[in-house]
């Protein structure tokens, strides 16, 4: 039995629902190929935003993916206590 299959009670954390909610993976309709990132088509760049306790927060424009996406993981560590780090796809 794999790790990710082995969903023994000794094995799972406690968590809210708002907790449980950092730690998504990349959605399958992701265009960007990062979490919390997408294409402003109006301003014709790159914008970041992150939920936290049920409201989202823009983290600005940009004008790379990579740096919107270092934008969210910065904003991740700070307000996203439970699950820090972002997940791999």
């Amino acid at each position: 039995m794999t790790a990710k299959t082995n969903l023994s009670a000794e094995r799972l954390r406690e968590a809210t629902y708002l907790e449980n909610g950092q730690n998504q993976k990349l959605r399958n309709t992701n265009k960007s190929g990062c979490t919390g990132v997408s294409w402003h088509s109006q301003r014709r760049r790159w914008t970041a935003n992150i939920w936290s306790k049920g409201k989202r927060y823009f983290l600005g424009c940009f004008d790379s993916v990579q740096e919107a996406a270092n934008a969210y993981a910065k904003a991740k560590q700070e307000m996203h206590t439970f699950q820090p780090v972002l997940r791999d796809a």
